[in-house]
């Protein structure tokens, strides 16, 4: 949808759709084999701010579709391989407490990261809806996905 309103056409959508996958690999991998290499809370720092640029520099600047498939790919390396991080936050839990189930560790970061994503939907669908910078700011941030931009940025 957003690539719509950005005047993207319907044949350049799955190129966008395929470096997110792309991404999420590409991802997983790296973020995994930093977290063996890596304490945790710097992966997760490295994760949070690569994310957070990709989403302020090229989805609020985005102009064209080389900038949509860059932040579709930084994105998704970032953000999209965040789980990857899990083993390695549960191997800390661990280091600290002898007794402490891996399974349960990994059990409670599945569930925070499903209702993270069950309260997002509402909550992207309500900051869309707010109509709030539309016309006032400029490339992504002036489009009807502004405030949603900002909140994912800073989240």
């Amino acid at each position: 949808m957003y690539a719509k309103i950005r005047g993207m056409t319907e044949t350049q959508d799955p190129i966008g759709l395929a470096l997110v996958n792309m991404g999420v690999v590409l991802g997983a991998i790296w973020i995994s084999a930093l977290t063996d290499r890596v304490h945790v809370s710097s992966v997760m720092s490295i994760c949070s701010v690569g994310a957070a640029s990709a989403v302020f520099l090229f989805w609020g600047l985005l102009a064209s579709l080389p900038m949509l498939c860059l932040f579709s790919l930084l994105y998704r390396l970032t953000a999209g391989a965040f789980s990857a991080n899990y083993t390695g936050i549960a191997q800390r839990v661990k280091d600290n407490d002898d007794a402490a189930d891996t399974g349960t560790i990994l059990g409670f970061l599945a569930a925070s990261r499903g209702i993270g994503a069950v309260a997002s939907g509402p909550l992207s669908e309500a900051l869309l809806h707010t109509q709030q910078w539309q016309g006032q700011a400029k490339l992504g941030y002036g489009t009807s996905y502004g405030p949603l931009i900002v909140f994912t940025g800073f989240a």
